[in-house]
């Protein structure tokens, strides 16, 4: 690991490094979702691992499968969210349509039908339209 770690390979753990403190840990943050490593490719470069390294290739595969379960999970999260705003803003929309519309036609009918002016027709509607009235 310690070889590995020293040509740059990044463990998958940020702020940790081989021996567990910040100090040997690889600069770079882990990359989200990018291409990994065949088990092959990362069994050679974790074949000269000590017995006093403290993540074993287990452990940084489990720490890698975590990753994308968690960045899976995120996108899951992230769409779902997204239809559901969606719907409440269709729904609202929706709704202030029809409000508007029966606002209209309803001022339009009493200003036609009555003598009244067209703040009074309105008032009227909206009294009617809410059952305040």
């Amino acid at each position: 690991l310690a070889a590995a770690d020293r040509n740059g390979v990044n463990l998958g753990m940020p702020g940790l490094g081989v021996n567990g403190d910040a100090s040997s840990a690889s600069s770079s943050p882990p990359a989200r979702g990018g291409g990994s490593k065949s088990a092959a490719t990362r069994s050679a470069l974790f074949s000269s691992a000590t017995s006093t390294s403290i993540l074993t290739l287990e452990d940084i595969e489990i720490c890698q499968r975590l990753d994308e379960e968690f960045d899976r999970a995120l996108e899951e999260r992230e769409i779902g969210w997204a239809a559901r705003y969606s719907s409440v803003r269709q729904s609202a929309c929706l709704s202030l349509t029809f409000m508007a519309i029966y606002l209209v036609l309803g001022t339009w009918y009493f200003f036609r039908h009555t003598d009244w002016a067209l703040n009074d027709t309105l008032l009227f509607t909206i009294y009617t339209i809410t059952t305040v009235g």
